[in-house]
């Protein structure tokens, strides 16, 4: 029922559901930490449902430039400014549920009012303030993240 496929390298780790009870009864802060991810990946499905039904194409690029770059940022993935992005129109317009001829003009619009940059597989934020705004995007730091 569903598919993913991985832009960069990954490491993946596979729990049988048929282990994960005896999972939580052995390792039970293994289990916690894995419940915790499950509840705030549920919680950006709710977020990506209210990006697609209440914003605009600016809008949901923009969240989605913010949401990114916010989270590799805090796993330490930030240099000078910028990350890496391997991820191309298709994607975001996919992702966003809008056309890539739509998803191309939000782009250049956003990068011509000087709010981001995206070139040589790198995404830059010139004007985060603006493009949070732009998002109406609340970044509330999560608190203590599990290690897995």
């Amino acid at each position: 029922m569903h598919g993913i496929e991985a832009v960069t390298d990954v490491s993946l780790c596979a729990f049988p559901r048929e282990g994960l009870l005896d999972l939580f009864r052995r390792i039970p802060r293994l289990g916690y930490d894995t419940t915790w991810l499950a509840a705030r990946e549920e919680g950006m499905v709710d977020d990506n449902l209210l990006t697609t039904g209440q914003r605009n194409a600016a809008e949901r690029v923009a969240m989605l430039l913010m949401h990114l770059y916010r989270r590799l940022e805090r796993l330490g993935l930030a240099h000078e400014g910028s990350v890496e992005f391997p991820i191309n129109q298709q994607h975001i317009a996919d992702t966003l549920g809008l056309s890539l001829v739509h998803t191309n003009k939000t782009l250049r619009r956003l990068k011509l009012l000087g709010l981001h940059d995206l070139r040589g597989g790198r995404l830059w934020l010139r004007n985060p303030q603006a493009l949070e705004r732009l998002a109406d995007y609340y970044d509330a730091p999560p608190r203590r993240v599990p290690l897995l």
